[in-house]
Parts: C-alpha cells; structure tokens; sequence
C-alpha cells in the first residue's frame, strides 16, 4: 500500500488466461501487469473466461 497509489502491479498465475473484469482487457497468465487501482474500485480477473455473477 502507498499513498495516493492509483495503479498496482497484479501478478497473473500462469496456466490460465485472465479477463480485466472492468476493462474486458485479457492477458496470458505467468506474468505481472499493472493496472489501474482507484478507490472506487479494486482489481479483478477474471480465470479463462469465468463468469462473474452480479445480483442487481
């Protein structure tokens, strides 16, 4: 954690391939991406196209 961080470092495990839940953005897994990090809203991927189910 640091002050006024808007972005963080995410490694990604490898054998998958992993969807920015936000962003749709996928990358291949075994490597470390940077993504943007608001307060608002935290990192999350999503393993070889799971589905995220929301309840409205």
């Amino acid at each position: 954690t640091e002050a006024g961080a808007r972005e963080r470092d995410v490694h990604l495990p490898a054998g998958a391939d992993w969807t920015d839940a936000w962003t749709g953005e996928r990358h291949r897994g075994g490597r470390t991406v940077r993504v943007d990090a608001p307060l608002e809203r935290i990192p999350l991927f999503l393993r070889d196209g799971a589905d995220l189910p929301i309840r409205a």
